[in-house]
């Protein structure tokens, strides 16, 4: 398998350095933070004195640094554009959009191949079979590496040539983790103060929450919701007072009342919520 450079020594970016060394792939490191990369040394992984000796040492670089706009990255490919012919750029970092786009113009006008990779678990699961990693560029390189971004996780998945659809797949992850990890808490909270075994929760989130996401994610658009705005106002002001009563703050609950409260008072409390929330104007139509 190919060697690889990683750039960038953070938490993910450790993870998948001991995922490449764990699974025999010889990598070359660097990070901005000198102290990082060397943590990290081991049989396998070379830490490189500067960005500059990482590039040269592998046909293969990966970028797992915090960079939303994809600046950094540029800027440090900038610096060695004459070498970039014949080289497969993998950039890991969260971002998309037009720096995306504007990076994988510049890679490929100076010879170089781009990958888009968007990394959907914790640090702590790279490396499992059952983690799903999702890519966009060039197929030719996915195919080239592929037994390398095997071994991060085996569920890959290509969304094509199309950077900006990777980018919406990455806000949806965004947006599923984030809310449901604000719901998990809750949750949580609510079980640990009633004196619920916790192996309850997990329970209902294997047989119960998971399978019910999962269909409905399927079909979101061909069926109905079966909850009504009336459901979502009035559960919304119940979780309210409930997390109330422990001390627990309401803001989210409080929020979601504002949403599906006017529907009510609309006349529009039997219909699905789905339907509803289709109709309500943006943010930037409110502004207007």
């Amino acid at each position: 398998m190919e060697n690889v450079s990683v750039i960038g020594c953070g938490f993910m970016g450790s993870a998948m350095i001991q995922t490449l060394a764990k699974n025999n792939i010889p990598v070359t490191i660097w990070n901005r933070t000198p102290e990082k990369a060397r943590a990290l040394a081991q049989p396998g992984v070379t830490v490189a004195e500067s960005f500059s000796d990482a590039f040269d040492a592998s046909p293969v670089i990966m970028f797992v640094i915090a960079d939303m706009d994809y600046s950094v990255t540029h800027s440090l490919l900038e610096s060695k554009k004459e070498g970039l012919e014949g080289k497969m750029v993998v950039q890991f970092s969260s971002g998309g959009g037009e720096g995306a786009q504007n990076l994988k113009s510049f890679v490929e006008s100076s010879g170089g191949r781009y990958l888009d990779g968007v990394i959907s678990v914790e640090p702590k699961e790279v490396g499992n079979p059952d983690s799903a990693f999702f890519y966009a560029g060039h197929a030719s390189v996915l195919e080239r590496i592929r037994p390398v971004l095997q071994v991060f996780g085996e569920k890959i998945s290509f969304v094509g040539d199309d950077l900006n659809k990777l980018s919406m797949v990455e806000f949806a992850i965004g947006i599923l983790t984030g809310l449901n990890d604000m719901a998990l808490f809750y949750v949580h909270e609510m079980f640990q103060r009633q004196n619920i075994p916790l192996e309850l929760l997990g329970t209902v989130l294997n047989h119960s929450v998971i399978p019910f996401l999962s269909g409905k994610a399927k079909s979101l658009d061909l069926e109905k919701a079966y909850l009504t705005v009336n459901v979502m106002a009035e559960g919304s002001k119940a979780m309210s007072e409930v997390m109330g009563s422990m001390s627990i703050d309401t803001s989210l609950f409080d929020a979601m009342a504002k949403i599906f409260e006017p529907g009510v008072a609309s006349g529009r409390g039997e219909e699905d919520v789905y339907a509803y929330l289709r109709d309500l104007p943006s943010s930037e139509s409110d502004s207007a």
